[in-house]
């Protein structure tokens, strides 16, 4: 499957709608909880999935995401993929495919 993310470099997880990881047959191991800014619990589902770019790919944590959530690539995802961000010259607007499996 393939799909497009937003990158965010401070974060831990991915983000992957839970409607596109249910069509692939992704299943979760845990769920956490997770602490909004507000002080609000969020639970969450959460797995490890197989990333691809290039032919360079690994494993990485992901959270299963509601639908109004953006998808969204971790930093884990761009060192398993031996990714490189160059901010000098990022566009952050840009979206690039990244292959997933479970």
């Amino acid at each position: 499957m393939q799909a497009k993310f937003y990158i965010k470099l401070n974060a831990v997880f991915s983000l992957i709608h839970s409607d596109d990881l249910a069509k692939i047959g992704a299943t979760t191991y845990q769920l956490m909880d997770f602490y909004l800014a507000d002080g609000n619990k969020i639970i969450r589902k959460v797995s490890n999935g197989y990333f691809e770019y290039n032919g360079e790919g690994g494993a990485a944590p992901v959270i299963f995401c509601e639908p109004d959530h953006k998808p969204l690539l971790g930093a884990p995802v761009l060192e398993v993929c031996t990714l490189i961000l160059m901010l000098s010259k990022a566009n952050f607007t840009q979206r690039h495919t990244v292959q997933y499996d479970f």
